[in-house]
Order: structure tokens, then sequence, then C-alpha cells
């Protein structure tokens, strides 16, 4: 984007500018994205002559997936499910640590599967965006 027409007078004063990229739009997926501003013009004696020049670097947007995997348990670096694991000797075994055929007692790894809350908040928001994943199956990207 080029304003070589543009007439600014500034004195101790902030400007709001609007930018129109219609004709030539920020690519989807872009990183390390930064507005370059140069303004030339009079400082002092220097009569249209001096150059101001600022660099500012916009954040391109930020992607967030978030999941609830609390109907798998990690065992020797595999995922199982509750049922995976109940059904298989070996696997409940490592579980069911005083071997009584109950699982998740006191003391012991909770493995069931169990809904989760999660509340996404971020600098300047003035409430909370909340979701609620129920299960490893229920996935909902959120883009911010």
């Amino acid at each position: 984007m080029n304003c070589s027409n543009c007439q600014i007078t500034i004195f101790y004063a902030t400007f709001k500018f609007t930018f129109d990229f219609t004709t030539s739009p920020i690519p989807a997926g872009i990183t390390d994205l930064y507005l370059d501003v140069v303004v030339k013009g009079t400082l002092g004696g220097e009569k249209d002559v001096a150059v101001a020049v600022g660099m500012k670097d916009l954040m391109e947007p930020a992607h967030f997936a978030l999941w609830n995997l609390t109907d798998m348990f990690s065992l020797d670096y595999h995922l199982y499910t509750w049922g995976q694991i109940m059904a298989t000797p070996v696997l409940a075994s490592r579980v069911d640590l005083n071997h009584n055929g109950t699982c998740c007692e006191t003391g012991e790894p909770y493995i069931k599967p169990y809904g989760i809350d999660y509340q996404v908040g971020f600098t300047g928001d003035t409430a909370l965006n909340a979701l609620t994943v129920v299960s490893a199956n229920d996935f909902r990207p959120v883009g911010i």
C-alpha cells in the first residue's frame, strides 16, 4: 500500500488511517507481517527533505484447537480407552493397584472418561469465550 500523494500536517497529534487492501489482499496464513511507514516532510529548517521512518510488527491470527482427551489414558506411550484397559487383564492390573477388580479407587489412577469445560481468555477481552468439550469426539476449532 502506497500513499505517495498524502498531505499531512502534524503538530503533536495522533491520526487514524484506514487502509483498503481490496485490490491487494493480505494472503491467508501469512506470518511475519510488518507495517512500514515512511514520512517525508519539513522538520525545523529542513524543507520537504526530512524523513521519519517507523515499523510495526502486526500480529497474525492465532488458531487454537482444544479437545478433551480425558476418555483416553496413556500406558507405555499408547493411548487406551477405559473399556480397553479394563477388558485387557495385563493393562487392568497396571491401574487396579490393589487387584480387587475395581478401578479408580483412592490411590489409583482415575481412568474413566469425564466432561471438561474450557474457558479461553485473552488480554483485552471483556468476557471469556467459553466452550464445553464433552468427549474426544467432540472437536471444536477456535480461531482468534
